[in-house]
């Protein structure tokens, strides 16, 4: 091999990293629009079911719904959030020797 050729595939490696780490960031960034999307819906949503509860129930039940509801929300969030913390494998003992 000649230093050319040593330059060459370094040129090509150093390229093909650059353009990993571009597709990186663009998965990125789709990710928090799509994040901040889910948001924005699961916000308008909740309001809505609580429209809902206002138009549909009788006034002495609305409580009863709304705790119902607000229940069922938290039990999906910590289900969501202890699956995503498995799927992390972030050993915890690290988390503290920083």
């Amino acid at each position: 091999m000649t230093d050319s050729d040593d330059t060459t595939e370094h040129e090509q490696t150093y390229r093909e990293s650059q353009r990993e780490q571009m597709l990186r960031y663009g998965y990125w960034g789709a990710f928090v629009l799509l994040f901040l999307f889910g948001i924005v819906t699961t916000v308008r949503a909740y309001t809505s079911l609580m429209q809902i509860i206002d138009i549909w129930v009788a006034a002495d039940f609305e409580p009863i719904f709304r705790l119902l509801l607000n229940v069922l929300v938290t039990l999906v969030v910590v289900l969501g959030l202890s699956v995503l913390v498995r799927r992390m494998d972030i050993p915890f003992d690290e988390l503290g020797d920083s």
